[in-house]
């Protein structure tokens, strides 16, 4: 697989997997309400886990679809996986696959099993699917993120966590990109642009 191919689908999965670390629309059982700091809490101690899914990989991939531009050609669909273990037990794993180089599509299915980090417990999976396109000038991103994952907190809490999650992200030249959310997660409002 080419650094390019690599960068770019690090840069479509990046911001939506961490972004949605708590997920879905077919909830069991009672669910959990967490407040839009743990929410973020959340997202940031489980995209830890995985180096894939870090702020940094997605600035750099960002960046090499500019670099990479204009567009190549399509590639074949390229499958990708990973599986790490959380800090406090537990495991974390990404599976699913990825198409193009200056236009790439990309979707992941992300499971925890019995995931600890520093606040939460967590078991289940979500699912994020994604496209992202590069110019001279403009790298973009865009996705969804939905799943169901079990959530248990430092402090007792515990239930199912939803996620329905629109993600749009855009990084000209300046190289800061602009992520805007819309929709629910853990029943916390996560809409914004940050």
């Amino acid at each position: 697989m080419k650094p390019t191919r690599v960068a770019a689908v690090t840069a479509v999965l990046a911001v939506l997997l961490s972004s949605g670390a708590c997920g879905g629309k077919d909830a069991t059982g009672p669910g959990i309400s967490l407040s839009l700091e743990e929410v973020f809490t959340l997202a940031g101690e489980l995209g830890s886990v995985m180096n894939t899914y870090t702020a940094l990989s997605v600035r750099s991939g960002l960046n090499a679809m500019l670099r990479s531009a204009p567009a190549r050609g399509p590639a074949a669909a390229t499958p990708i996986s990973a599986k790490a273990s959380c800090p406090g037990g537990g495991t974390t794993s990404l599976a699913g696959s990825y198409d193009g180089t200056t236009t790439v599509t990309a979707n992941a299915t992300v499971s925890y099993d019995g995931c600890k980090t520093a606040h939460f417990t967590t078991s289940g999976s979500f699912r994020a699917d994604a496209g992202a396109t590069s110019t001279a000038t403009n790298a973009a991103a865009q996705g969804t993120v939905s799943g169901t994952l079990t959530v248990s907190t430092a402090d007792g809490r515990s239930g199912a966590c939803v996620i329905d999650l629109t993600i749009n992200i855009s990084m000209g030249q300046t190289g800061n990109p602009v992520t805007t959310i819309s929709g629910r997660a853990c029943g916390a409002n996560v809409s914004g642009t940050y």
